[in-house]
């Protein structure tokens, strides 16, 4: 079975071309989830070869049509700015597959991200202290998601508190 999300990057004022603002970006597809590390490391899967740093443009609509051997495409943008305003800054769109769906989100300098045949996953927030963790891994958003679909301990069971 092909099942494909379609991903458009439009913004209303800039030209269509390379994604601006961003120090990386990618697309990654995720099967899995390493409860030991954080940012990217933690993802079980592999990267897009067609939307990551070096190919990113608005205004093309690309495929991500590995869907059948992964549970969710993750597509993360990684702010330039200051670190410490990156919780607003950065780009979480963590995505599954699901036929005539359609889920969207804007950046934080206007660039609107528009995927069909997909919905959009929360990322839950994890209380402060949670397991003990430094509050930089507790606090990344790829770390979050991992928690939520794939259990506290990457087996895909519930997490814990």
């Amino acid at each position: 079975m092909n099942r494909t999300i379609r991903l458009r990057v439009e913004h209303p004022t800039e030209p269509e071309g390379p994604i601006r603002g961003f120090a990386l970006l990618w697309a990654f597809y995720v099967r899995g989830f390493k409860p030991d590390v954080h940012c990217q490391e933690c993802f079980v899967g592999e990267l897009a070869s067609n939307f990551h740093s070096r190919n990113h443009l608005s205004g093309v609509a690309i495929k991500l049509d590995q869907t059948d051997d992964f549970r969710f495409v993750y597509i993360c943008g990684v702010a330039k700015g200051p670190k410490d305003e990156r919780c607003r800054t950065n780009l979480h769109f963590p995505l599954r597959f699901e036929a005539g769906a359609s889920a969207e989100t804007t950046t934080y300098n206007g660039y609107r991200f528009v995927a069909e045949n997909a919905v959009q996953m929360r990322i839950p927030d994890l209380s402060e202290g949670w397991r003990g963790l430094p509050r930089e891994h507790e606090r990344c958003k790829n770390f979050r998601f991992g928690v939520e679909y794939f259990g506290a301990n990457g087996a895909g069971l519930p997490a814990s508190p």
